[in-house]
């Protein structure tokens, strides 16, 4: 009921960054933002497919056998952060000169563009614990609010980016969106989980 529209609302937001920065400012914009997503987004996926798998199985056994999820959740989501840390700093200050080096020179802009990116994707390393964590205490129709409020206030950003904003103005305006909610996700969902596990302790 909730999946099949909270992927299609993920692809649309995948999709229309590229879409609009055609739109506004031509194929290089664009070129450059799905070239940056496409670096950046390879090593993170790689990791993060594997935690999912074991963060859920963990995280579900814990919460069927009446464990307190809070030590898990401030655990792994610290532990995301700690890990991104380092290469989240490196890759915002040499960004430019590492895609120019790799790439040739003409792509020292898409290394701009992956700046401005790093913050939204660092945050959105660490908010898997918080996604998957709210699955599991049922919060499934908020997380599709969650998404369809980002798809829109993504799409808003990229159009008043646009229309008022350089190219690597709007990306920067469009990872600040994203940030917002990734460190949002993490704060409700720490809530929910806080008073989850406040609800068991009274049972007992």
């Amino acid at each position: 009921l909730y999946a099949t529209p909270q992927n299609l609302i993920n692809a649309a937001s995948q999709g229309i960054p590229v879409v609009l920065l055609a739109y506004y400012f031509g194929a290089a914009a664009a070129g450059c933002y799905a070239v940056a997503m496409r670096l950046l987004q390879a090593p993170v996926n790689l990791v993060l497919n594997a935690l999912r798998q074991v963060l859920l199985q963990k995280a579900t056994e814990a919460h069927n056998q009446g464990q307190p999820l809070m030590p898990i959740f401030r655990k792994i989501t610290a532990g995301l952060a700690a890990v991104m840390a380092v290469p989240a700093a490196v890759g915002f200050i040499f960004a430019p000169w590492l895609f120019a080096q790799a790439l040739g020179a003409k792509w020292a802009e898409a290394g701009q563009y992956a700046r401005w990116l790093i913050p939204w994707l660092a945050l959105s390393f660490c908010n898997v614990p918080a996604v998957l964590f709210g699955r599991i205490l049922r919060q499934q129709r908020n997380l599709l609010i969650y998404d369809l409020l980002l798809l829109i206030l993504r799409t808003g950003a990229l159009v008043a980016g646009g229309m008022l904003l350089s190219p690597i103005q709007t990306v920067a305006l469009f990872s600040l969106v994203g940030s917002a909610f990734n460190l949002g996700i993490v704060i409700w969902v720490g809530f929910r989980v806080a008073g989850r596990d406040r609800e068991l302790a009274k049972i007992r």
